[in-house]
């Protein structure tokens, strides 16, 4: 019965597109990610973006919290849950993620991801250091794997790019395991009339089509964001919105698969604000 139930499993979960240990590597889900085309917010990073990506945007002495829930195409055995945490001193910037995807009883997929940069002027690089722990229920067992990845930032006036490589040591779970490819992503974000931004993506790894990512924030005020945007590869539709009062903030994101559903993502954080404290510019 339980193998029944596992390979119905597996099929649901390469149908969706998801298995994000393939797909996106040790990457720690983003709060706005599924709403926003799976592009960033390079400006005013968030914690999760952090984690993702050297971005900087932190102003010195700075730190934010992030937690959330995200349930893929309304499947309660798709849940994942993560945790995440920045902060900035001096030049350094150090985020960490925490997540778990699935369940004990049948499959679980817990990821943790350190990311490291440097912030010189514009120009960000830096270091991260993933790991990835898989269970398989009934005792069928545990596997567990980490690897590298690099990241660069930039910024020239209102607009912000940035570069990441991840997966560069190829880590396998197990002998002879089919390794997960190093796979490479170009972020950007175009902040437009009334601070409105353009946000866009493409990540390409080996035998997979590239996958592509366009999304616009606007902004209802200092106190409310509506964001929208579309992925490739599965192609997904989505939107948002996000509210702060002083250091408190709530996102929520949906996104809609043709054939699949609806997925959801609800996120509250608290700390640095970048809309709420505008007088503080983490690139300045």
């Amino acid at each position: 019965m339980f193998k029944i139930h596992f390979v119905k499993y597996l099929v649901t979960l390469l149908l969706s597109g998801y298995m994000s240990s393939m797909v996106n590597g040790f990457e720690i889900i983003s709060s706005k990610g599924i709403g926003l085309g799976q592009t960033h917010i390079l400006s005013q990073p968030t914690a999760t973006t952090l984690v993702n990506i050297s971005s900087g945007g932190l102003p010195e002495n700075q730190w934010q919290l992030e937690t959330g829930f995200n349930r893929q195409f309304e499947l309660s055995d798709l849940d994942q849950v993560f945790l995440a945490g920045a902060y900035r001193k001096g030049r350094i910037t150090a985020a960490i993620g925490l997540s778990q995807f699935g369940k004990s009883d049948l499959y679980k997929e817990l990821n943790g991801k350190i990311n490291v940069s440097y912030r010189h002027d514009s120009l960000s690089v830096g270091l991260s250091f993933s790991g990835m722990q898989v269970y398989l229920g009934e005792g069928y067992g545990r596997f567990s794997t980490k690897t590298i990845g690099l990241g660069l930032a930039y910024r020239l006036k209102n607009f912000f790019a940035a570069f990441t490589a991840d997966n560069l040591t190829t880590p396998q779970l197990y002998d002879k395991a089919v390794p997960f490819n190093a796979f490479y992503s170009v972020y950007a974000e175009f902040i437009g009339l009334g601070r409105h931004s353009l946000t866009a993506k493409v990540t390409w790894e080996k035998y997979v089509k590239p996958r592509f990512g366009f999304g616009q924030r606007i902004l209802m005020s200092r106190k409310g964001v509506f964001f929208w945007g579309l992925s490739t590869e599965p192609v997904q539709y989505g939107g948002g919105v996000e509210f702060f009062f002083r250091k408190w903030g709530f996102t929520y994101a949906t996104s809609y698969h043709p054939v699949l559903d609806f997925s959801h993502t609800i996120t509250f954080s608290y700390g640095y604000n970048g809309l709420f404290e505008k007088e503080k510019d983490g690139f300045k």
